[in-house]
């Protein structure tokens, strides 16, 4: 079984709800065949959280458990360009700890972050989900390389709304917004569609 990793957010020592992280550990170790089970609250009660405006919580486990849990200071990245890169033979369902793929997409441009298409449909940014803006009402792509865990409380909460965003609709939209688990909806950053690079 491969590594994986779950990355949580905590404001100042006070650690974000746990519901959509467990839900992917227990989805992950269930597809892979887990020989453990792995509480994140119990585990997190043993770490020692900093007083950090924001601090990352980065675990990482496999079938026999959580191998480590690191928290680390973390600072907001500023987006402010992004451009397109196609991979169709990407699979990335579970979030692995072997990223290195992402970083040889991201050398494939000149610009902060990327919008990954794949079989010429919108999927995710290299460390983000993505929502795009239509008339006030904020659309994600459907099917994304990897569901997220902020992706998925926003849905439930009727912030975004899922849909079919391929390559030839992105003039449809107004703005891109990068989404994830570290940063919160006001938090995230907005780049205008036709700063996009295609």
């Amino acid at each position: 079984m491969s590594r994986f990793i779950e990355t949580i957010r905590a404001d100042h020592g006070i650690i974000s709800p746990l519901q959509y992280h467990q839900q992917r550990v227990n989805e992950t170790l269930s597809h892979f065949g887990g020989m453990h089970s792995i509480n994140l609250e119990h585990a997190l009660k043993t770490v020692s959280m900093p007083n950090h405006p924001i601090t990352k919580i980065r675990i990482v486990y496999g079938a026999e458990g959580i191998d480590q849990i690191e928290c680390i200071p973390y600072e907001l990245r500023h987006i402010n360009s992004l451009a397109i890169v196609h991979a169709d033979d990407l699979a990335y369902s579970y979030k692995c700890l072997d990223r290195n793929w992402l970083t040889e997409l991201i050398k494939l441009v000149d610009a902060d972050e990327i919008i990954i298409v794949k079989n010429r449909m919108i999927t995710d940014a290299s460390y983000a989900n993505l929502a795009f803006c239509k008339k006030d009402t904020w659309y994600t792509p459907h099917q994304p390389l990897l569901k997220g865990t902020k992706r998925a409380a926003l849905l439930d909460q009727g912030i975004l709304t899922e849909d079919q965003i391929g390559l030839q609709d992105l003039h449809q939209y107004s703005h891109v917004k990068l989404i994830n688990a570290m940063m919160h909806w006001e938090e995230s950053p907005v780049i205008e569609i036709n700063q996009v690079v295609f």
